[in-house]
């Protein structure tokens, strides 16, 4: 195993190391997949794309569906469903001339007690639920 060590300089400051030269004597296990999670993070870092996982929470719909609910051009919708598809948290379905789009299972999970959850694996969103 590779000792990893902080050396102090001769006025007791610690020493910093170039993250690249630290990272070859003693290489970071990256167990959150961290480049993958934040990219999911990115994906629902927009309003437009909050709101599109909050209406297909209810039940999948396809993009036109969509549009008129959120009261957004197709092309708009189109958009963002397709970054939200590229990172995994949405997945589509042909269904005659639509695609159906809806809330990617591994990642959506129903909750108890009112709230939902997008589990990235790195972390989780908590949803609240609408009042009943």
């Amino acid at each position: 195993m590779t000792e990893c060590r902080v050396e102090e300089s001769w006025a007791g400051a610690i020493l910093l190391t170039i993250l690249v030269d630290l990272r070859k004597k003693c290489p970071l296990e990256d167990s959150f997949s961290s480049a993958e999670c934040s990219e999911r993070l990115k994906a629902v870092a927009d309003p437009d794309r909050l709101m599109i996982i909050q209406v297909l929470r209810e039940r999948s719909q396809c993009v036109s569906d969509l549009a008129t609910v959120l009261e957004k051009e197709v092309t708009n919708i189109s958009h963002h469903l397709q970054i939200l598809k590229n990172r995994g948290i949405v997945t589509s379905q042909k269904s005659g001339k639509h695609v159906i789009y809806s809330l990617a299972d591994g990642v959506f999970m129903r909750g108890k007690k009112q709230v939902d959850k997008l589990d990235f694996g790195c972390c989780k969103i908590e949803l609240p639920q609408k009042p009943t």
